[in-house]
């Protein structure tokens, strides 16, 4: 017999239900209980409840997907595998394959995970409808535009060939289970059917068996069977399912009782507010205009929501005595409500649980086997075998992976070096090794050696097979990394620091990456397939397939979505979102068939499910469900119209028209725990309140928030970054300072990018090839040794000679420092070699001309052999203070008892020397170089300062025609020279301007330039640079290191910053721009000149 309860939402379905089933246990009778799959973990708990542990063994709770399970395990068909939804995408995409150009509107896109899922969901709901492939085509041939619809129909039927005699789509279970079942399993039990509001068709088919046991009890949420809304009032499609199921107890012969129809509003008796919510939403009119214990609040957005809602419930469960467990949050869709919730429930301490769906994409063991299937695909290449050692199932330390992923980087390994022993220094070119980077080299190589062998070997076993091959052996590789015992050793680490649910999800994620192995196997067998075929499918079965969860503890609030939640009688319910579009969700276009398309099926005779009046309605339900859910309080929420949201949903006009009433937080509610208050005064730190400063006041005397709190008001009230360990700071660089002139540009140009690179001695990770450093390097190395070994033939030496010289000496340096073969690096030497080349020329006429002649190249400042005394000053602290360095060439000319000295750079790319930065401390250099050797090279005789000179070696050409290059010089001459008629025609006798940064009158004086100054100008820059020296070690020592760039301009330091992400510079805050006094440097003379 059938017997149907019907009742509105609280009326106490479920509880006669649960009432009949205890009568029946106290008589011996056994009872079925059919509920939705997401309610059948708490219906068991509330039969354990109300049955108790005796009498609840009288009763058994399935779900349809559960019972068609116990008939296929009782009358024969278990063992076909049934397709997960991850597993059905698959099976879509190897159906679009077979189709091929046959359906070229799908055929086209299925590489595409989402375009698969999409497809897979389409054939589902055409299941769910009862609905075949020939239904499909048939109703295809019957619609103006109907070519997406038989490429679908087509689908439709590829797929079911395809999953045909090796597994079974989950609503063909449901079907074929029904067809197995024999009504004698029923037999002197009672069914009872609990918590729906319709069935789809394979659910209706195992309907039809149920319904001919003794008695089929069907609870459905509607008020009688009589509808009067034609078809479109809010209970009307479940009043179609009462009718349905009347006529199915007809066709079969079965008996139907007259309905029993619950009036009374049980959940809400004791709640007049919620009474009166539940009959306007039902169309009735409310017995009490006042909605108390109703809240309808506006947020500002969607964190500030969530938090009043953790806030709420903090209050609730600590000055009410409400249990967690007692509580439902509510929401549309959870991607917009999951991270804010999480966030704002996690600092005020509230335990949550969601069944929110956790794709395996991003775990370790998903990782491992992608990058292995990508090695597979594309070969022995370093990214994707980087990735897979990165796992952390690969048993090695993240020092080790970091180093050879170094020395991959610096020199960009092809397969080929993979496989041979690595042989190259780890630190990039340079002839000679560290003791500590041939250890490195050592370690390297033997992980190497470790990696290479395995991988090779799955290579081998893998390629070319078939998809079960290449399953089992992915498999075997994870076994040959030992990644099965480092999941268990990870696993019982988190279990060691108490973090069990991560030590489950280790263990969880490895046995699905096992069983998703299996399915590959399952779907693919002993087809043919490529490497990137197999990584692709399976990355698709890996982004559809959903983890799950359990509850970490059974007292936690329950984060659940309108069209899931089936909730075990909450007291309180927050419902979220509730604006217009949102909740109700607006019934737009969902999936690939569009409402066209729906409702040409619907006119053929399939019942499709997602029509638009059926989706319309149902939303409509799903929001009368969530606001009667509760049976004490309901808080309902939106985002203000004033802040950027939609207005208030206009389902909820019913509900506005009581007395409801927003709800109101007390300041101090708003940080219920020491973690949220911290975050309240984040967020309001700036403001000068008597809540905030109260705030403060109790964060102080919390000792977790004492560290918080002093960054915050650091961040409020930033200070100069600084090194407060002034001491350490001393036994770090040292009582003594050594520096470079490089090092001193460093600091002025940023204390703080020199802290991190000379103090700390961080190193960022360098190629190993022809960057601007090394094209220096080799280019100075050639100069120096050219000139040094021609010596005094230099400027007679025939040019091609000169050139085969030059060329003997840059190919030994390459071959003994750079061991570099690719084509681009040799193209990158050749074009060098001919810059060099060039201004190997031009220095030969530059020195035939000149009477300053080389009097050392490579010249050291510093200790040992040859080297010429260093600066040494003294900081007012008494700390002592050496500039050292080398010098690239040093030229003399004698001129009446003195020597006049210039010292000459080489530079690549473009450099321009400035009296401004040099006043800052930049471009200060060859300054430093040239007074130290004027001051303490004991070979010179009454020195004089005749200045420095910057020869670009590889200028950028400009763009000019052919006659204009003809007079242009290919080398720019920069720098700062002595103003001295015998120094300027010392260096360029003829006056022409092209060996020196000056251009000459037609009488042959010198233009007045920047770039020339008198010997008191330049004795007064170097008093200038030499402060510069001392304050930066006075500064140093006291530990100032301010994150302040020194910009020009054009260009800012932080361009091109190695350290930028460490201290996060944002342009235009906190910079120093190039600029000195006019005229700083000089003399009174020159100043009454240049008025």
């Amino acid at each position: 017999m059938l017997q149907l309860i019907l009742g509105l939402s609280g009326t106490g379905k479920t509880g006669r239900i649960l009432a009949l089933m205890k009568a029946r246990a106290l008589a011996g009778g056994q009872s079925i209980l059919v509920v939705p799959e997401q309610f059948s973990s708490s219906a068991e708990t509330m039969v354990y409840r109300t049955l108790g542990d005796r009498l609840g063994s009288f009763v058994e709770v399935y779900s349809f997907t559960s019972l068609a399970e116990l008939f296929l395990k009782t009358f024969g068909g278990v063992c076909v595998p049934t397709l997960t939804d991850a597993a059905r995408a698959v099976a879509v995409r190897r159906a679009l394959d077979v189709l091929g150009d046959e359906a070229q509107n799908y055929h086209r896109h299925r590489r595409s995970t989402g375009f698969c899922n999409l497809c897979a969901e389409a054939i589902k709901e055409l299941k769910i409808a009862g609905a075949a492939p020939e239904d499909v085509l048939r109703v295809a041939g019957q619609g103006t535009d109907g070519e997406k619809l038989r490429e679908l129909g087509l689908l439709f039927a590829a797929y079911e060939k395809i999953i045909a005699g090796s597994s079974m789509d989950p609503s063909d279970r449901l079907t074929v289970g029904a067809q197995r079942m024999d009504v004698s399993f029923l037999k002197d039990k009672e069914v009872f059917i609990d918590n729906f509001d319709g069935f789809t068709a394979p659910q209706y088919r195992i309907l039809e068996k149920l319904i001919q046991a003794k008695q089929c009890t069907v609870a459905l949420c509607c008020d009688g069977m009589a509808d009067h809304d034609a078809g479109m009032g809010l209970f009307s499609p479940v009043k179609m399912t009462a009718q349905r199921l009347r006529r199915i107890a007809g066709r079969v012969g079965v008996e139907v009782a007259a309905p029993k129809i619950l009036k009374e509003d049980l959940r809400h008796k004791d709640a007049p507010g919620l009474l009166a919510v539940s009959q306007v939403l039902a169309g009735d009119t409310a017995e009490n205009c006042c909605a108390e214990n109703v809240y309808l609040t506006p947020a500002q957005n969607v964190y500030a929501e969530c938090k009043a809602v953790a806030c709420r419930i903090a209050s609730l469960v600590r000055n009410e005595g409400y249990a967690y467990k007692d509580i439902a949050v509510i929401c549309r869709l959870l991607d917009d409500y999951d991270a804010p919730v999480r966030y704002e429930f996690g600092l005020a301490e509230i335990p949550c649980f969601t069944d929110r769906t956790d794709t395996m994409e991003h775990t370790s063991v998903a990782a491992f086997l992608n990058a292995a299937l990508e090695l597979l695909s594309k070969g022995l290449t370093t990214e994707p075998l980087l990735r897979l050692l990165k796992t952390d199932l690969c048993g090695y330390t993240a020092t080790q992976i970091a180093n050879l992923e170094n020395y991959a980087y610096t020199w960009r390994l092809k397969a080929a070096e993979w496989r041979a022993p690595f042989e190259k220094n780890p630190s990039g070119f340079g002839a000679q090794m560290t003791e500590e980077e041939q250890h490195l080299l050592q370690e390297v190589n033997q992980i190497r050696e470790q990696v290479v062998c395995r991988v090779e070997t799955f290579l081998k076993q893998a390629k070319g097979k078939n998809a079960a091959e290449i399953s089992r052996q992915l498999y075997f590789l994870l076994v040959a990394f030992g990644a099965d015992q480092e999941t268990i050793r990870i696993a019982q680490e988190f279990e060691d620091h108490g973090d069990l649910a991560r030590s489950e999800a280790m263990y969880r994620t490895w046995d699905e990456a096992m069983q998703l192995l299996g399915e590959m196997e399952q779907l693919l067998g002993q087809d043919e397939v490529t490497a990137s075929e197999y990584a692709e499918l399976f990355l698709l079965l890996v982004r559809s397939r959903d983890l799950g969860h359990v509850p970490e503890t059974q007292d936690a609030v329950m984060l659940t979505t309108a069209d899931r939640m089936r909730l075990d009688s909450p007291k309180i319910c927050f419902v979220l979102g509730v604006s217009e579009g949102q909740f109700p969700k607006l019934a737009g276009a969902s999936g690939l068939l569009t409402h066209a398309d729906r409702d040409l099926l619907v006119n053929n005779g399939v019942q499709m499910p997602g029509g638009y009046e059926n989706r319309t309605l149902l939303e409509q339900m799903f929001f009368y469900r969530a606001l009667t859910a509760p049976s004490q309080r309901l808080y309902i929420s939106y985002i203000s119209p004033e802040s950027g949201g939609a207005p208030v949903s206009a389902a909820l006009s019913p509900v506005m028209e009581l007395s409801v009433k927003p709800d109101r937080l007390e300041f101090f509610e708003l940080a219920p725990t020491c973690a949220a208050a911290l975050d309240l005064y984040g967020s309001q730190y700036r403001d000068d309140t008597p809540q905030t400063a109260s705030l403060a006041q109790a964060l102080a005397q919390e000792q977790m928030a004492v560290e918080s709190l002093a960054a915050m008001n650091s961040a409020a009230h930033p200070a100069p970054m600084k090194a407060k360990d002034t001491s350490a700071m001393e036994k770090v660089i040292g009582r003594h300072l050594r520096l470079s002139p490089t090092r001193v540009e460093q600091y002025y140009r940023c204390r703080f990018s020199y802290f991190l690179q000379y103090v700390l001695k961080i190193k960022p990770r360098r190629r190993a090839e022809l960057s601007p450093m090394e094209s220096g390097s080799l280019i100075h190395y050639i100069l120096e040794q050219v000139m040094r070994q021609a010596g005094a033939e230099f400027v007679n030496m025939p040019q091609e000679k000169l050139l085969k010289l030059a060329d003997r000496i840059a190919d030994d340096y390459v071959k003994e420092n750079m061991p570099e073969a690719s084509v681009r690096f040799a193209y990158l030497v050749r074009r060098l070699k001919r810059s060099v080349g060039n201004l190997l020329c031009y220095l030969q006429k530059e020195q035939a001309q000149s009477s300053f002649h080389p009097m050392a190249f490579e010249q050291p400042i510093g200790d040992g052999e040859g080297a010429v005394r260093p600066l040494t000053l003294k900081t007012p602290d008494g700390h002592t203070v050496q500039v050292v360095g080398q010098v690239d060439r040093v030229d003399v000319m004698c001129r009446e008892g003195r020597q006049y000295v210039r010292v000459v750079d080489y530079k690549t790319g473009s450099k321009s020397f400035s009296l401004d930065d040099v006043y800052c401390g930049l471009n200060t250099q060859m300054l430093l170089y040239l007074f130290t050797l004027c001051q303490n090279e004991t070979h010179l005789e009454n020195p004089v300062a005749a200045g420095v000179l910057y020869l670009l070696s590889d200028p950028a050409p400009g763009s000019v025609t052919r006659e204009q290059a003809a007079d242009i010089p290919l080398y720019k001459v920069d720098g700062l020279v002595l103003n001295d008629e015998v120094v300027l025609r010392g260096m360029d006798k003829q006056a022409s301007g092209l060996f020196v940064p000056v251009s000459f009158l037609k009488s042959g004086a010198p233009r007045t330039s920047s770039k020339l100054a008198h010997l008191e100008k330049i004795g007064n820059i170097q008093r200038h640079v030499e402060q510069l020296v001392i304050d930066m070690a006075k500064e140093l020592y006291e530990g100032d290191i301010r994150a302040v760039p020194l910009r020009n301009a054009t260009h800012c330091p932080c361009d091109n910053c190695d350290y930028r992400a460490v201290c996060r510079h944002e342009d235009g805050k906190d910079e120093n721009f190039v600029h000195a006094p006019k005229g700083v440097f000089e003399t009174s003379g020159e100043r009454n000149e240049n008025d």
